[in-house]
């Protein structure tokens, strides 16, 4: 039977490991929720830039799924709406669900059974035993963490009270993967998988009735990113984002994440698949700074908005 390449890219806040769901690769994207903040006032005046002064505190994020419109087949109690910042893009929000991804032409698969270990499918990325995912090491990046507070580790781990969305990622050809920013000064570390399908895609949610069917050569971005982007309203101010997974951790020192921009000069470490979504690209003062596809979103997430891995 003749298959297609599923594209799963994480983009954005997430903290990838191994070791919370036995023989699975999962990830956790940290609630970054509204906080009292200045939204930016910055406008041209005069052909000058006013820029205000600086913030300590992270802006909000939102966590969602989007996906080409042309690869939307049909979805159950979870209709997508258009993404307005990226033109030709549909998305759902995701908001404390735990989602998994499976081929239609297979059965569901039980997140309680432990899978069969196999070689094929350490090689393909199911664990993280040889390590060769190449992100970011939280305790690596921030020195003398020793662990993550229990409201950022899915049950029954943690709480899991600060996580806007669990995603159990398939088993496939996972990597880090550097995705492209406008400067090359500039380098963010996401997460992909390559996911065998032989059907359509379905992502579903773990306990509710929830479900949406793509084609199976989909190309699917989860991005815990900033709420101004998703909203199409204008960028907010905001401390570095890396600040959340200091948050996150239990001890630990911001020394800026510089450990996430070494990582990205690694010749080791490839671009992810270029996405083919567009969206808005202005210069001006006012507007949203940002690259020309969603999957290579630019100014600030860059490296400091890369995926991380746990421990």
């Amino acid at each position: 039977m003749a298959s297609s390449i599923a594209i799963i890219q994480l983009i954005g806040l997430f903290v990838v490991s191994g070791q919370w769901t036995p023989g699975r690769l999962v990830a956790v994207a940290p609630r970054v929720d509204a906080v009292p903040h200045e939204h930016s006032t910055a406008r041209a005046r005069n052909d000058e830039l006013i820029v205000p002064p600086a913030v300590t505190v992270v802006e909000p994020h939102q966590t969602i799924i989007a996906f080409e419109t042309c690869s939307y087949k049909s979805s159950f109690h979870w209709a997508p709406s258009a993404l307005e910042s990226a033109e030709g893009l549909l998305f759902v929000r995701l908001d404390g669900e735990r989602v998994t991804f499976r081929d239609s032409n297979a059965p569901p698969v039980s997140l309680t059974a432990k899978p069969a270990a196999t070689k094929a499918a350490t090689k393909a990325g199911a664990t993280l035993s040889d390590d060769s995912l190449k992100l970011p090491h939280l305790q690596n990046c921030f020195q003398g963490m020793t662990g993550l507070k229990s409201e950022y580790l899915p049950p029954p781990a943690g709480s899991g009270t600060g996580i806007a969305a669990i995603i159990e990622l398939p088993s496939g050809a996972t990597k880090g993967c550097k995705g492209v920013t406008p400067t090359a000064d500039r380098s963010r570390i996401d997460t992909q998988v390559d996911m065998s399908v032989t059907g359509d895609l379905i992502i579903s949610v773990v306990g509710q009735n929830k479900q949406i069917k793509l084609a199976g050569n989909a190309h699917v971005l989860i991005a815990n990113i900033e709420a101004s982007f998703i909203d199409n309203s204008m960028l907010a101010r905001s401390a570095p984002h890396h600040e959340v997974y200091v948050a996150m951790g239990v001890g630990g020192t911001d020394n800026g994440f510089g450990c996430a921009k070494q990582l990205s000069q690694d010749p080791k470490i490839t671009e992810c698949v270029p996405s083919s979504f567009t969206v808005i690209d202005s210069h001006t003062p006012s507007a949203r700074v940002m690259s020309r596809a969603i999957g290579d979103l630019a100014s600030r997430i860059d490296f400091e908005c890369s995926n991380s891995q746990w421990p």
